[in-house]
């Protein structure tokens, strides 16, 4: 049956493990940051932790700090170009 997913207790274990700097767990609380899962929703927080795990190598931090500039990005483009129309 396996272990009732508890995001608090995932939040506690994966902050040890990132202060220590664990990559995968860095990565892991961009995630739960990101998403909301165990914490309040915080890109800032999120950026940060993905940036951290991506300087560590973690490839999955990288790919998901690139998709997040650039879905900002083109949140901005949108943004200029299709808000302000007269």
């Amino acid at each position: 049956k396996g272990v009732e997913q508890n995001d608090a207790e995932a939040f506690k274990w994966f902050s040890m493990a990132a202060e220590q700097g664990n990559a995968a767990s860095q990565c892991h609380l961009g995630e739960m940051y990101e998403n909301g899962w165990g914490v309040a929703k915080s890109l800032t927080k999120a950026k940060k932790y993905y940036t951290l795990a991506a300087k560590g190598g973690n490839e999955k931090a990288q790919e998901n700090l690139k998709r997040m500039t650039n879905s900002r990005f083109i949140h901005l483009l949108k943004k200029i170009f299709c808000d302000n129309k007269d």
